[in-house]
């Protein structure tokens, strides 16, 4: 249940994928099912001929897979079906129907959520995640687009397949919507009233999802549309404007039903070896045969192109205290009228080149906007393609100077062509990822859902094989001039153009919020008594509706497979082993053609903690700039051609002992015939890069904010994570140190850094590199075929003979600053994610395989009820590792009511009524997911990760045994795990300022990221907040420090707890806090004699200890205000002393 919005990038447009993945915790022992087919595959009918209702009108292929296919029409009602034939075991299901959004209330959405939660045949309002959570599945999910709604599945069992496929066509073709208006309440909107003394407020699923999906990103992504198409449905929302969704009536979605849910409307996609057969026999039997042909009118939107181009300013709410400088959007957009696919096709390779760091547009921008994001995309999901200019990072005003920027570079494409070195790497980029379709982990769920989207718009089914063809034309014709003259055609040319400024207002929110809660209010002072309650009659009912559990008899229904003849395979790859001079060679076969992938893993651990923010910074810089012996253009034009999907990062590794490893980690794959080559350029992005040019370092690392900025803003609940698990796991908090929070506030101060002291930057990174170029502890792996295994042995030692050998000693990380106690984060956010986290050695418990079975029945049996039911949140996960349990509510309305629930978890367990019959379904739910194949390279990879990290197949098959060995018993036992884990685990909150002040009780510390708060680096800190950083947020911090002396009064019992706290008092105050440090020189202080006598040795100390710096004129500034910049300064330089 996804609104996918999609304006990324790509390279490979004609392979563009809808993947929703979330996952919290990756397993360490992953199991891979063989799905070698030995049997051979039917034969597919010839045109005309009729199978079971259908007629077979076109036999084709899916060329990027080599695949036949059979499109097939049913006879009496019209439905469309495609049959991709291939011997994947991983078997999969489409049903797409064309679903326009005719209004901004969001109908395509919520229909989408309600098809999927019941049917006539399935009359149960709780059924779908039981579903999810206990049939033998692969994949299971919907996705709401602009112009069609999606129902993909898949199951390495056929029969399981069929069966789910007939639950999905029973929920879109004969919905319990029908006969149940609960449903829509529940999934789309309504009223609620706790009790007679309490506001009246607006929830909902789809309601509450959409809440949190309105960001300043996606509203401005639908302001161009409503600027690029005026007064079109396709500047309208499927997924639903909060703000209007309340306008949506039962009857309104009844009639949406009526009208696009017909199978005259329909396509199904079918994929992987299968009885094709009796599957179309099942649907026209079922379904399809009692229904006629039917004309359904689609709205398509489509306008006359314009003749002007239009300029547009929006404003987007955000709270009080955000940030508004240089924190809008502006897009430069232009309508695709009449656009062919090889002219599309053309324009994507187009802006692709543009989106390149040696492109006109980007030097410009980075010229006249320093730090600002900038990309093209063109853009396909609606019946009108544009290709859309964004810049984020920017200020209102910047409209115009955007618009030259982007105006200059195509003009400058006209008058000096494409780069043809560029353009060339891109295409050849291209196509090796065609050879590398196969490693995508659900083909037919993505090779449908591309099928699908095409043929929403075009009604074409094969226009993916027509896109593939236009990149071989393509390629022939760049040398013409091709591509400038699509630009010059569809964009220098177009008139039907816009140009607009997404700009967020602070307080705009709060404005909003009040003006809705007013309009409820005296929604509630014109109701009689009579109709409060009812209406909190109304809601009580609901909630204990939307918590009746699915009956076991419906969910049998659906279950073809038992956990006693699940199989025990685990696909076996044979890994060689050679271990010289500390260095570890690995390398695993696997059945591709000439191409390889190549991880090599440096042992970081010696980098030092105070150091490891700059060895991320350091890892995120390699690639944005020159190198020894290329240019940074010509960096990019040799990496795109030699290093495929290349990377680096700072990263960890677990061992089978769940000790975690720092590993400088970087990877590539490529032809083999290139692989000398691809290690020459490897070395020279790591270990030749140019750290002196820090302008350009300085606009990588503003960039960086920005994006990092965004990123916490869209997708919190990472954050979240990283801060609440870091208080407990030395792992996490080391990960969050390097990329969250923490490395965000220590890029402002890089920033600063690049402008009073950039030498020393550039010093700081060579030295990390220095570190890091050694071979000692070297991990380098490689998967491929057995020619490209020789080729690996035979180069592999020309790049290690490069590295130095030195000693490695481990790094204390322990030391490194995480939060503390229960902690609340305020960001740009309409809803809350709330998290409990609690390691497992905490628990008392020890690692096992029935975790599986178990997390998947709280989640289904209690949690979603509870929380996405119940309380209205999107969403709501738990997830477990070797090393720790979390929970997560998801864009949820409520912070105090969640946390009840997860209160009331270890009592739940304890009654539970379960059965071992019923769990047996979890079991066969959660070994699915643990033998789902991998792709060949990635399956050998992860293979060869396992080995080195001490896992062997007999551990694999281990745990799929505790999985299949859980029973009832065990469940009652576990009751007692979590009522330590919900009496004593992290809790924390990420979401809107209003909902967490609203609830700051319950918080030991709030943190403001991009607001005006305690923990902005340019705000001064009071003695109080002082203490609590010192104290490391522990309750009664500050009673604490006056009882140890820390702290001491004027004589009349003022403690002065909320005055700011200046350099002087925080001197002394470090100083007794820290005890025994030697008495310091007031050498080189300039300003001395200003210094207040109680407090010049405690200065003169941390001088001399070069824990407080003075100022370029030797002024140490006594009475200027601390601010957390300062404490955090003084905090990274304690460390270094340490």
């Amino acid at each position: 249940m996804v609104i996918v919005l999609n304006l990324k990038l790509r390279t490979k447009q004609f392979f563009t994928f809808i993947i929703v993945i979330l996952m919290i915790f990756a397993m360490m022992i992953p199991a891979y099912a063989d799905g070698v087919s030995d049997n051979k595959l039917s034969e597919l009918p010839k045109v005309g001929e009729k199978v079971n209702g259908f007629t077979t009108v076109e036999r084709g292929k899916v060329n990027i897979l080599g695949a036949d296919t059979a499109f097939f029409k049913h006879d009496k009602s019209g439905a469309n079906l495609l049959y991709i034939q291939t011997e994947d075991k991983n078997r999969s299901f489409n049903i797409t129907f064309r679903t326009p959004a005719i209004n901004e209330t969001g109908m395509p959405h919520v229909f989408e959520h309600i098809s999927i939660s019941g049917s006539q045949e399935y009359p149960s309002q709780n059924i779908f995640f039981p579903v999810i959570n206990q049939t033998y599945t692969t994949f299971v999910n919907a996705f709401t687009m602009p112009t069609h709604t999606s129902y993909p599945l898949a199951s390495m069992s056929e029969q399981q397949l069929l069966v789910l496929s007939d639950f999905y066509m029973g929920g879109v073709f004969n919905p319990l919507l029908l006969t149940e208006e609960r449903l829509y309440k529940r999934e789309a909107w309504r009223y609620e009233l706790e009790d007679k003394d309490s506001p009246i407020t607006i929830t909902g699923t789809v309601y509450n999802e959409m809440k949190g999906n309105h960001n300043i990103s996606n509203a401005a992504y639908f302001n161009t549309l409503k600027t690029l198409f005026p007064n079109s449905i396709m500047s309208n929302n499927s997924g639903g404007d909060p703000d209007f969704i309340p306008n949506m009536t039962y009857d309104d979605l009844i009639k949406f039903h009526d009208k696009y849910y017909h199978p005259s409307n329909a396509l199904i996609v079918l994929y992987g070896d299968l009885d094709y057969k009796s599957f179309l026999k099942h649907y026209d039997e079922k379904f399809f045969s009692k229904y006629d042909i039917k004309e359904v009118d689609i709205e398509t939107g489509i306008i006359k192109p314009l003749t002007q181009p239009q300029d547009k300013t929006y404003l987007f709410e955000v709270e009080k205290g955000s940030t508004a400088e240089k924190s809008s959007i502006i897009d430069y957009a232009f309508a695709l009228n009449g656009i062919t696919t090889e002219e599309y096709t053309a324009l994507d390779l187009a802006t692709a080149v543009l989106n390149m760091e040696s492109s006109q547009l980007k030097k410009n921008m980075e010229k006249l906007f320093p730090g600002a994001q900038t990309f093209a995309a063109v853009v396909n999901q609606h019946n009108t393609p544009f290709l859309l200019f964004r810049a984020q990072g920017l200020n209102e005003n910047d409209k115009p100077a955007f618009k030259k920027v982007v105006d200059d570079a195509l003009s400058d494409v006209l008058k000096n062509g494409f780069d043809k070195e560029l353009t060339d790497a891109i295409l050849s980029t291209v196509e090796l990822n065609n050879l590398l379709v196969t490693e995508n982990i659900n083909l037919g769920v993505e090779i449908s859902s591309s099928i699908a989207a095409e043929w929403a718009i075009k009604n074409d089914i094969n226009a993916m094989n027509a896109e593939m063809d236009a990149i071989k034309k393509i390629g022939g014709k760049v040398d013409g001039g091709y591509l400038e003259k699509i630009v010059k055609k569809y964009l220098i040319d177009n008139k039907h153009s816009a140009l607009l400024a997404t700009v967020p207002s602070p307080g705009l929110a709060e404005q909003k919020n009040a003006e809705l809660e007013k309009k409820l209010a005296d929604k509630k002072a014109a109701m009689t008594d009579e109709q409060i309650q009812a209406l909190v009659k109304e809601t009580a009912e609901l909630k204990a509706w939307s918590e009746v559990e699915a009956p076991a008899e419906l969910l049998e229904k659906l279950k073809v497979v038992t956990a006693e003849n699940l199989p025990e395979e685990v696909k076996e790859y044979s890994v060689n082993r050679n271990d010289k001079n500390k260095v570890t060679y690995m390398s695993a076969e696997a059945s591709v053609g000439n191409i390889g992938r190549t991880d090599i893993l440096f042992d970081s651990s010696a980098i030092k903690p105070e150091d490891v923010q700059y060895y991320s910074l350091y890892t995120s810089l390699l690639g944005s700039l020159d190198t020894k012996n290329y240019s940074k253009d010509e960096l990019t034009t040799e990496t795109l051609r030699y290093l495929n999907g290349f990377s680096t990062s700072a990263s960890i590794m677990y061992d089978k002992e769940n000790q975690f490893h720092p590993k400088f980690r970087t990877s590539f794959m490529g032809l083999m015939d290139d692989y000398d080559k691809s290690l020459d350029l490897t070395f020279e992005v790591l270990f030749n890069t140019d750290f002196t040019d820090t302008e350009k370092i300085s606009k990588f690392v503003s960039q960086q904010m920005n994006n990092l900025k965004q990123d916490i803003n869209m997708n919190s609940y990472n954050y979240l994570m990283l801060r609440a698990c870091g208080q407990e796991n030395e792992a996490i908090k080391y990960n969050s140190n390097i990329s969250g929070l923490e490395f965000y506030e220590f890029l402002k101060q890089v920033e600063k850094q690049l402008e009073s002291d950039p030498q020393k930057v550039t010093e700081k990174l060579n030295s990390i590199s220095k570190q890091l170029k050694n071979s000692t502890n070297l991990l380098v792996l490689y998967a491929g075929n057995k020619d490209g295994i020789k080729k690996f042995n035979n180069s592999i030692d020309s790049f290690v003979n490069k590295l130095d050998k030195n000693e490695i000693k481990r790094a204390d990380y322990s030391i490194l600053p995480t939060s503390s106690g229960r902690e609340a984060i305020v960001i740009d956010s309409a809803v809350q994610y709330n998290i409990l986290y609690s390691s497992l050695e905490g628990l008392g418990y020890k690692y096992s395989g029935k975790l599986a079975p178990i997390t998947k029945y709280i989640y289904d049996a209690y949690l979603t009820p509870k929380i996405r039911h119940g309380i209205g949140a999107y969403d709501n996960i738990i997830s477990f590792a070797s090393n720790g349990l979390i929970m997560l509510s998801y864009r949820d309305p409520s912070i105090v009511e969640t946390n009840k629930v997860y209160d009331e978890l270890d009592e739940f367990m304890l009654n539970t009524k379960v059965t071992d019959k019923e769990l047996e379904s979890y079991i066969i739910s959660s070994y699915g997911d643990y033998t789902r194949s991998l792709g060949e390279l990635s399956g050998a990879v992860s293979f060869i990760y396992n080995a080195y990290n001490g896992y062997t197949v007999e551990d694999t098959k281990q745990l799929l045994r505790e999985i299949k060995s859980l029973t009832s018993k065990d469940l009652k036992e576990f009751a007692a795990v979590l009522k330590e884990y919900t009496e004593n685990g992290i809790r924390a909150t990420i979401g809107s300022a209003s909902m967490i002040e609203k609830n700051k009780e319950l918080f030991d510390n709030i943190l403001m990221p991009f607001g005006d708060s305690s923990s902005d680096s340019d705000k001064a800190l009071t003695r109080a907040e002082l203490v609590s950083l010192i104290f490391g947020g522990t309750e009664g911090a500050f009673e604490q420090a006056r009882a140890m002396g820390i702290i001491k009064g004027n004589g009349n019992g003022n403690y002065g707890e909320n005055d700011k706290v200046t350099r002087e008092e925080f001197a002394v105050i470090l100083t007794r806090s820290l005890q025994g440090l030697s008495a310091g020189s007031s050498d080189g202080i300039k300003d001395f004699d200003s210094i207040s006598t109680w407090a010049k040795e405690a200065v003169a100390t941390l001088v001399s200890l070069k824990l407080f710096t003075l100022d370029d004129n030797g002024n140490v500034n006594p009475h200027s205000d601390v601010t957390m910049s300062d404490f955090m300064t003084v905090i990274n330089a304690l460390q270094t002393l340490q």
